[in-house]
């Protein structure tokens, strides 16, 4: 580049290429691409190496990305914190607030660590653990166990973990919902039919941050047995059980919905409790008539209602009613196993169970 005519001086100027920045980027683009776009990130062990570290940067074929708590960024600046979906910035933040509290009783700043809820947090965390894919199946407790472990912290009660649940915050975590696609239920043991772990689907919670009115639950008690002596409490099982006591419907009849079978999956059943069937009310935990042996749940199977929470909608006016529906156990008899979420929206319908329920104790497996 000439600068003066009577001098002759000239500078030489070097320009960078511009960066891609486009819609099929593995950097810009949202959660439903990544798996395909960037195959790394939709891997289930990657997620808590992710939550766990406090920055990462990303190597992408055409540029560089930078993630920490509290954003993400480009190399191209063209607005990865807008088009990259970023778990570390919506989840991480939570899983580090043990280590905020130390920073803000030094230098008096903590703030971005969110951590007024933990219990619906770390069911946020399990949410988008169970969007990802795995290997093997055993490794659903190992590879979300580091996030786990940093989450006890955050509970200053001493709170136990059972099947990636913790103790006190049981009856929420029990309604949990099966998140499609769902898949038959496997023949290798994994977790307890109670655990979100289970299931090979995605789960999630509705109405997680509502306000709790009240758990039908008198009591709980989980039995976990290790798969290895002295391995770590947020690892692998070899068995697990749940005793609970609360109101339980046992007259219950599983009815298939021909008729809407091209319908919402919700809706391919309806669950009968003596003169009232109930539609639209039912979620399964996975494909029953694709399930062989054990896990088939066939038309007009006897089920058990088990009542769990009345929760208030924002505003304060409706009321959801989450109960599981349950099955008795081929392999354990006497003992039963969960096949599905049961939720009533309206406080007639529900005062219509609660009037034929009966105070018992089970265990589910």
């Amino acid at each position: 580049m000439r600068l003066n005519d009577e001098t002759k001086s000239s500078l030489r100027v070097w320009a960078r290429k511009p960066l891609p920045h486009f819609a099929g980027s593995e950097t810009h683009t949202n959660r439903e691409e990544n798996t395909e776009k960037a195959p790394l990130l939709g891997r289930g062990w990657v997620l808590q190496e992710r939550l766990l570290s406090r920055r990462v940067v990303h190597f992408a074929k055409n540029e560089v990305v930078w993630e920490c708590l509290h954003g993400s960024e480009c190399q191209c600046l063209g607005g990865g914190g807008e088009r990259m979906y970023s778990p570390k910035v919506a989840l991480g933040a939570f899983l580090h607030a043990s280590a905020a509290r130390g920073i803000e009783s030094n230098s008096g700043s903590g703030a971005g660590y969110e951590t007024s809820n933990p219990a619906a947090q770390w069911l946020e965390v399990v949410e988008e653990y169970t969007k990802l894919s795995l290997t093997f199946a055993t490794d659903r407790f190992p590879a979300l166990s580091g996030a786990a472990q940093r989450s006890r912290q955050l509970r200053s009660d001493g709170q136990r973990y059972f099947a990636g649940l913790w103790q006190r915050e049981m009856p929420l975590g029990l309604a949990w919902c099966a998140r499609g696609p769902l898949r038959q239920r496997s023949e290798e043991w994994i977790a307890p039919t109670w655990s979100w772990a289970s299931v090979e689907s995605g789960v999630w919670w509705p109405g997680k941050y509502f306000d709790i009115v009240k758990s039908y639950l008198t009591s709980f008690e989980a039995d976990c047995v290790l798969d290895l002596e002295d391995a770590d409490p947020t690892g692998r099982l070899k068995s697990a059980t749940l005793t609970v006591s609360g109101g339980l419907v046992s007259e219950g009849v599983l009815l298939w919905e021909e008729d809407l079978m091209e319908n919402n999956l919700n809706e391919m059943f309806s669950v009968q409790f003596g003169p009232r069937k109930f539609t639209g009310c039912f979620w399964p935990d996975y494909v029953f008539h694709e399930s062989n042996g054990e896990g088939c749940v066939e038309h007009g199977s006897k089920v058990v209602w088990l009542a769990l929470l009345d929760v208030l909608w924002p505003g304060g006016r409706t009321h959801e009613y989450t109960g599981l529906i349950l099955r008795e156990s081929s392999q354990a008899p006497g003992e039963f196993e969960r096949i599905g979420r049961f939720r009533i929206e309206d406080t007639e319908g529900h005062e219509f169970i609660m009037a034929r329920a009966t105070e018992r104790s089970l265990i589910i497996v």
